[in-house]
């Protein structure tokens, strides 16, 4: 499986392309450890790998103004932590989501949402799943400030139940800036601030080896049209493992843009963003 954080910054000017070099495959044990809720949590997910094992994220993009930030919040989750019961030719489970962000000061109000979804699949092998089967994802308008965060996962049918926790900053977006680059799986993202982008979010980040190609929305704030995004990823010890530029389509006040790393570009492993 590959894994991978992203920095990103803005360029007038695009850098010369260069191609990442290759690191010396590393052993196993060194990214799947037994728990790997170890490797999620070193990059920054929220995870519980017990009774209900999800794993989930949340990312920042501009909201209409100044003070209210877009945040995205996604969750994955595997079939097998869900319990699944026969109805008709088919077999049902149902889950429940919440993710509040409470103030750490007494002045603002804290936000909350929660939601019950359903699964349906068609056979018992589809219940046993054990990838990354189910994604749930919201996007919550939260004024900037830091917020303690905390995520709840039920299962439906049983009294399993999940539950991560984080200290976070919702950062404030004003002059020239870069929004964090989000995994995603599909999407077009938006053309307004106003607007909810249109994606379906890769919460791990990561893909399993072979034909996919990974894919990043990033979108750019007070940039003019067709200014360059240089993209970096890197490697836990800094090493430079891939670069690549891409420029930002849409207008000065919100631009956006797809970066494609394609397969075979990075080793196996786990790769993380640096400051």
């Amino acid at each position: 499986m590959v894994a991978v954080g992203l920095v990103a910054g803005c360029t007038s000017t695009p850098p010369p392309w260069s191609p990442a070099r290759r690191l010396a495959p590393h052993p196993q044990q060194d990214f799947v450890p037994s728990d790997a809720g170890v490797v999620y949590r070193a990059m920054g997910l929220l995870t519980d790998t017990t009774r209900v094992r999800f794993v989930g994220s949340l990312r920042f993009l501009a909201g209409a103004t100044p003070d209210s930030t877009l945040a995205v919040f996604a969750v994955s989750l595997r079939n097998s932590s869900l319990t699944f019961a026969p109805q008709g030719r088919d077999f049902i489970a149902g889950y429940h989501v919440e993710i509040g962000f409470r103030k750490d000061s007494a002045s603002g109000a804290d936000r909350s949402v929660a939601r019950d979804e359903t699964v349906r699949v068609s056979s018992v092998r589809e219940t046993q799943r054990r990838d990354e089967s189910v994604v749930f994802q919201e996007f919550v308008r939260v004024p900037p400030g830091a917020y303690q965060l905390r995520v709840v996962v039920r299962d439906a049918n049983s009294p399993a139940v999940a539950t991560a926790g984080a200290l976070d900053t919702v950062p404030r977006f004003a002059g020239p800036s870069l929004g964090v680059p989000i995994p995603i799986y599909d999407g077009s993202g938006r053309g307004q601030l106003g607007a909810v982008p249109q994606l379906v979010v890769n919460p791990r980040g990561a893909l399993h080896y072979g034909p996919d190609s990974l894919r990043l929305y990033v979108e750019g704030y007070h940039w003019k049209p067709g200014t360059r995004v240089a993209a970096r990823v890197i490697a836990a010890d800094s090493a430079e493992l891939w670069r690549d530029t891409v420029a930002l389509s849409g207008d000065t006040v919100l631009g956006h843009a797809q970066i494609v790393i394609k397969p075979g570009a990075l080793p196996l492993g786990r790769a993380s963003p640096i400051s």
